[in-house]
């Protein structure tokens, strides 16, 4: 029974994210959730992302 309705939210949800209107899910969660936390730590993805590209370098020069 539990399994049945989380089955019809999720699809409720996968549905709601791809209605094709303006103010679908996707971009609804990309403007008030994923795009904000991005911006308030863009310096430390920035800084991570820096960090992996260092170490795969060095790994890399490692190899040959």
């Amino acid at each position: 029974m539990i399994e049945d309705a989380v089955c019809v939210v999720q699809c409720a949800f996968l549905i709601y994210c791809m209605l094709p209107v303006s103010w679908n899910g996707s971009v609804t969660i990309y403007t008030r959730v994923i795009r904000p936390f991005v911006l308030r730590h863009q310096k430390e993805i920035d800084s991570a992302i820096d960090k992996a590209v260092g170490v795969t370098q060095s790994a890399l020069k490692e190899g040959r």
